[in-house]
């Protein structure tokens, strides 16, 4: 016994335990030029595990294969063609995925219609006309989570 209760606290073990904690919390994609969201929901993601990685939006298509997220935030002031590539990119990989975008200099119904073709065929928009709150933000975290979870499950 004592054999085995001392590799499961080796030095080497240990210093692999983080890099595989990370590895098991889901991931966030922030799609944005500047960061805007990324600080916002940096402690945040902390306290709740999960992952958050700031990405440029014409990245975002590369980003989504490569990491397999469970949600995506985009921040933009104005709807413009690098947000709807962004929306493009997550409609082409996983219209059911969770997207939270923020514009906040733009008319909601303006910008929206601005990208129409878009946003019909994702199945989780959350549009917002100014930076989220807390609430709105926990919510959103939990619920990009709670789907990721199921479709971990339902692979394995």
């Amino acid at each position: 016994m004592d054999g085995i209760d001392a590799a499961w606290r080796s030095p080497a073990r240990q210093a692999r335990a983080p890099a595989y904690a990370s590895e098991a919390q889901p991931l966030v994609l922030v799609a944005e030029e500047s960061a805007v969201l990324t600080p916002m929901v940096d402690e945040l993601c902390g306290f709740l595990r999960v992952r958050a990685l700031q990405v440029a939006p014409a990245g975002l298509a590369v980003a989504l294969r490569a990491h397999g997220p469970v949600g995506v935030l985009c921040h933009a002031e104005r709807t413009n063609r690098a947000l709807a590539e962004a929306l493009r990119a997550v409609v082409a990989v996983d219209p059911g995925m969770p997207v939270m975008v923020v514009t906040e200099q733009d008319a909601s119904r303006q910008a929206r219609l601005a990208v129409a073709a878009e946003i019909i065929r994702l199945d989780h928009l959350v549009w917002l006309e100014r930076l989220p709150d807390l609430r709105r933000m926990v919510d959103f975290l939990f619920l990009a989570e709670r789907r990721g979870g199921r479709e971990r499950m339902a692979a394995g």
